[in-house]
Order: C-alpha cells, then structure tokens, then sequence
C-alpha cells in the first residue's frame, strides 16, 4: 500500500503565488485519486487536515500558512514538507533563508517527490544555499525526470552543456 509522495501534493498555481521563474510544478502536484493504477488508496495522508488549513491561508494572504503548514510537516505530510521549502526559498510568508528551503525540499525529495528533486536540481545548479555542484544538479534532475517532471529535462541538457563544454547559458 504505497503512494508517491509527489502524487499528495496539491496543485500549485504560481500566479496566485507569485512566482516568476516559468518552471512547471503542477505535474509533480496531481493528487492521487481513489481507484487509480497506481494507488491503493487508503484514507488521507497524516496531517491532511492540518495540510488543507495552511492551503486556505496560503492563498488567501500567506499569513499564518506556515504555521499549518508545519503542523502538517510534523505529521511527516509530504505536501506541507514542500510547501514550506517553496515558501523559505522564494520568501512567501518567511524571511529567505535558502538552507532552510534546501532543508524541507531534501526532507520530501527522499520521498520521491519530483517537484523537490527539480528545485533541488535547480539549487544546486544556481549556487542558490549551496556552493554550486553541477554534478549534484544533474543527479536531481534525472530523478526529477524518472519521476515525471517536464522542466527537468531542459535542466539536464543546461548542465551537461555546461559540464561538456564548460560554457553556460543564463538566458533559459
């Protein structure tokens, strides 16, 4: 009775969020429904309740989501665990702090979830809470894409570039 950590988070919608940097995460986002092929499906994930709560107040203003938010986390809900690395690294609700966000998307990214391993990927690539490692960014984004995200495959071929040629294009 397994589920795909990445398949308990619930859509994001980036405009309501106020990101800006063009990266798809709602494939990774899908919610599992009951009876599909990949799911036994046996009630909702610990912290569901605490989860939905911090979904109302995120967008509705942001203010007091994380509070739910880590109330969900501490049940060990997947959703919430990204949620928050989301919120740390673009500075939604809480003061940037990227190894916090570095924190909360390894935490859900070991549950396989696909939109943690591409900001990962992502972050390793920038530099952004970690010294860059090119190697390592290409190591998430491979994961990010055996799990079905769309936006890993352009940063795969970013940093292969980079790591065969030495050259690097900003401009994606």
């Amino acid at each position: 009775m397994s589920r795909r950590a990445e398949d308990s988070v619930t859509p994001h919608d980036s405009a309501a969020a106020g990101s800006s940097d063009g990266h798809d995460e709602d494939q990774a986002a899908a919610p599992l429904k009951a009876g599909s092929e990949t799911s036994q499906y046996s009630g909702p994930e610990p912290g569901q309740y605490e989860y939905e709560q911090g979904e109302k107040y995120y967008f509705r203003n942001g203010v007091g989501a994380d509070y739910w938010y880590r109330k969900a986390a501490e049940k060990g809900h997947s959703g919430a665990e990204y949620r928050l690395g989301w919120m740390y690294e673009h500075g939604e609700g809480l003061v940037r702090d990227y190894h916090a966000a570095l924190d909360w998307y390894l935490k859900v990214a070991k549950k396989g979830n696909a939109g943690a391993e591409y900001r990962l990927g992502w972050m390793y690539e920038q530099g952004k809470g970690v010294t860059p490692i090119y190697e390592m960014a290409l190591r998430w984004y491979r994961k990010a894409a055996a799990h079905g995200n769309k936006d890993a495959q352009a940063g795969i071929v970013r940093v292969e570039k980079l790591i065969s040629t030495g050259s690097y294009d900003r401009r994606y």
